[in-house]
């Protein structure tokens, strides 16, 4: 133990007058990062994630493999400047894309990362951003998908505003209108990205669903827990699983403390 602090955590705010995110950014606190993860949270979720899950994972993988980990609030959720009734997939992944441009050097490796819906807009960013080459902003260089599910071709039965968590929070139907017509797993493809669905083996929908990213050329990992891998372990096997595929992404060695890690 040398005492030396591995990560540095920093809060910021991006983007305009109205419409500005709460970001949060862990970085190596004495190197350049070798790449940056830009992470969507999900629908009614925050920056940190359910029982701090994206906070912890943002600091694990910082701290294993030296990459920068981004977090924030989508407009209207969080701590986030805007209105949760206002909430669109196009809105969400314009504002990953503009965080991402934001923070990131022109031309640096950034994998997209969702968890649950934040899939959604993550692999919509991460198929705008390859589409711009790198040229002014990052190049995605992978997608990590964390219980999502990416399905299309659905219809929501809705009728006027659609009430969620019990209640807590309201949706118009032109969001899941806007949903419908979304084909994030065509998206996915046409980035001709790596991929990696990480899933709860209890997670009945997602599981139902996960022979398709490995029928397509991604990786699967079904890890003992629910939706959300709540408990330690689980969280323990997600960040082992979602460093190896990092290690991949950004085309790292494996470091002594990355093993010691994944035999756990």
């Amino acid at each position: 133990m040398t005492g030396e602090r591995e990560v540095v955590r920093e809060q910021l705010w991006n983007g305009p007058p109205g419409r500005r995110c709460l970001v949060v950014m862990d970085r190596p606190a004495t190197r350049e990062p070798t790449g940056t993860v830009c992470v969507a949270h999900g629908l009614t979720g925050d920056r940190s994630g359910p029982q701090e899950l994206l906070a912890q994972l943002s600091a694990d993988l910082c701290a294993r493999l030296g990459v920068r980990v981004i977090r924030f609030d989508m407009t209207g959720s969080g701590d986030s400047e805007g209105d949760f009734a206002d909430t669109r997939f196009s809105g969400m992944a314009e504002d990953f894309v503009g965080v991402a441009r934001a923070l990131c050097r022109p031309g640096e490796p950034l994998v997209c990362a969702g968890i649950s819906i934040g899939g959604v807009p993550a692999v919509m960013a991460a198929h705008q951003l390859t589409r711009a080459g790198g040229a002014d902003g990052p190049r995605p260089t992978g997608v990590l998908l964390l219980s999502s599910d990416l399905i299309q071709g659905v219809r929501f039965a809705t009728e006027g505003v659609t009430a969620i968590r019990g209640g807590e929070f309201h949706l118009p139907a032109v969001f899941f209108r806007e949903r419908e017509s979304i084909r994030p797993r065509d998206l996915l493809l046409e980035t001709g990205l790596p991929f990696l669905l990480c899933y709860g083996a209890a997670d009945d929908k997602v599981a139902g669903e996960s022979a398709w990213f490995a029928e397509h050329g991604g990786t699967v990992e079904a890890i003992a827990g629910d939706h959300l891998f709540e408990s330690v372990a689980a969280r323990r096997v997600l960040a082992s699983a979602c460093a190896g595929f990092l290690r991949s992404a950004f085309s790292l060695s494996p470091s002594t403390s990355d093993v010691r890690e994944d035999a756990r």
